[in-house]
Parts: C-alpha cells; sequence; structure tokens
C-alpha cells in the first residue's frame, strides 16, 4: 500500500514546510480507513520508497533492522531501544529505516502522533517559531506526540535550540514517548552536542550499519530493476552485469543506486552494453572508494 504523494509531503497540525503551510485535504467519501494514518505525520515529507518492505536486510545492518521494526510496532521490547540512535556514514540507510519506522508506525496505529524531523528542519521550525512569537505553541505540538524520529542529529547546531531539543526529547522519555534519533556518528562522537544532549542520547541503544556486502548490493540492484520495470516493462539488464556491478561498486548504498541509475541511462540507446563498457562509464564510481566521513568542524 503505497502513500500518495500528496499525503506524504503533506504537513499537519500548522507545521510547515520550509517557507509555506500545506495541509492534508480531508479523505474522499468511501475512501479506504487506513489512509486515515497518513494525515498524522508532522514535520518533514516521507518518500514513499522507503518502506521495511523495500528495506534491504543483511549482516551489516540486521540489528537496526530488527530494532527499527520492534519500535515501529510499539514490541514489548521496545522500551529497552529508548532512544534508539542509529549511526553510519553516509548513503547506508539511515534515512530509510527512519521513514520506514514513521510509516509503518502509523500503519500499525492509525491514531498514533508521529513526527519525523531533519535535525536542520528542526532548527529552523524553532528559530521561525521565537522569531514569530509563537514558540509556546510549538511547544504544545510537540509535547503531545508518541513518537519523535531526528534525522542528521550532527547538523543540530545553537546553544538555545540544543537546550530545546534536550527538553524534549526528556520530557517525551519521561512520559515514556518512544525517540529515534540518526546520525553519522555515535553520540559520544557528535562534539559540536551539549554535553547533557550526549548524555541523553547515550543512554539509549546505540546502533552501527555498516556498508552492505555482495550479496546485499546484488539484492538491492535487483530490486531496483525490479521497481523500474513497473514503469518500463521493456527495461532488459542481464544478471551478469548486475552481479558484475555488485562485486565492483563497494561504497554506499547511494553509490550504487547512482551506478544503476547510469547502467538504465545508457541501455536506452546502447542496448548491447558489455561489461568492458560498463567499467568505462563506471569508472568514476570505482575509483571513488568509500564513502568519507565529513564532520561539523570540518565544513
Amino acid at each position: 500500500r503505497k502513500m500518495t504523494k500528496q499525503a506524504q509531503t503533506a504537513l499537519a497540525a500548522g507545521t510547515a514546510s520550509a517557507g509555506r503551510v500545506e495541509r492534508t485535504p480531508a479523505p474522499r467519501q468511501g475512501a479506504p480507513a487506513e489512509t486515515e494514518f497518513r494525515h498524522n505525520v508532522l514535520g518533514s515529507p516521507l518518500d514513499p520508497r522507503y518502506t521495511f518492505a523495500s528495506f534491504i536486510e543483511g549482516p551489516s545492518n540486521r540489528v537496526a533492522f530488527a530494532a527499527a521494526k520492534a519500535v515501529a510496532e510499539s514490541q514489548s521490547s521496545a522500551v529497552r531501544f529508548n532512544p534508539l540512535f542509529l549511526h553510519a556514514t553516509v548513503g547506508l540507510g539511515k534515512t530509510h529505516l527512519l521513514q520506514a519506522i514513521a510509516a509503518e508506525s502509523l500503519r500499525h496505529n492509525p491514531k498514533s502522533r508521529v513526527v519525523y524531523l531533519t535535525a536542520e528542519y528542526f532548527m529552523w521550525r524553532f528559530a521561525t517559531a521565537i522569531r514569530d512569537n509563537n514558540a509556546l505553541t510549538l511547544k504544545e505540538q510537540l509535547r503531545d506526540i508518541d513518537l519523535l524520529i531526528i534525522d542528521d542529529m550532527q547538523f543540530l547546531q545553537g546553544k538555545s535550540i540544543q537546550h530545546e531539543f534536550c527538553h524534549l526529547i526528556n520530557m517525551l522519555l519521561d512520559s515514556a514517548k518512544q525517540v529515534v534519533v540518526a546520525a553519522d556518528r555515535p553520540p559520544s562522537e557528535l562534539e559540536s552536542l551539549e554535553p547533557r544532549v550526549r548524555s541523553r542520547l547515550n543512554g539509549g541503544v546505540a546502533l552501527e550499519m555498516s556498508a552492505p556486502d555482495f550479496a546485499m548490493r546484488l539484492g538491492m540492484l535487483k530490486l531496483r530493476l525490479a521497481t523500474a520495470k513497473i514503469d518500463d516493462a521493456s527495461l532488459d539488464i542481464s544478471d551478469e552485469i548486475l552481479d558484475h556491478v555488485a562485486r565492483t561498486v563497494t561504497g554506499s548504498g547511494r553509490e550504487l543506486e547512482g551506478a544503476f541509475n547510469q547502467l538504465l541511462f545508457r541501455q536506452s540507446f546502447e542496448p548491447q552494453i558489455t561489461i568492458d563498457r560498463i567499467d568505462e562509464i563506471l569508472g568514476h564510481i570505482y575509483r571513488s572508494g568509500g564513502p568519507k566521513r565529513v564532520r561539523i568542524e570540518d565544513i
């Protein structure tokens, strides 16, 4: 069951999307009841592609995947993962998993209030609320939620903003509400965060997601091809080519996605493309090596 793009990007309860307020229209008469859960997502828009079903599980992310599903399904074991902190370098599936948690949580409990935010969006919302003398209203909105999900925590900057964030997660955790956070490194290495924020995040479970192995990379490519064939049934990329790309592009999932998009583009006017030609086309990706961790202080 895919979420409509309009519903996914809508922001309920008066929260805004980078400059304007969008509200989800009322469900059509006779629309399936389960679509109502889409209207409870606050904050940053969700990508309908990011679900548990489309996430490739393997040795490098199995524990994180299991914890994410436990949180999304409100399993009794989820209390051990609060706050749940996922960390990995870029392109290894953190955002995919966070958005899958939001979508699945709402599917299981349509009336729950779920907030998915990037750290940058969180800062923008608070800065705007303070400027407009509306901070109290925003705090009340965030206080009345069941699940808070924050992405790219390494970008949370500013003493006053961090103070508000710490107050928010303290209140949620003390009220037995779930908090999930992701960043490009573990909490103890987030030097830009206030010590009390790091301390609170360290009080939960931190799980690392590492680079996918060959089987996972091949699975990602096959899933991507199957998805592309929904729009164009004539697409035909051989197993030999997919196998070669999976063995050669060994960095992040994002690099693998880029390699596949290159294949799709070339295949449209080079239908008999060879392995040698693929190596020539994807050479810049092969040479890029593993993903580089970029810290705030390096920018």
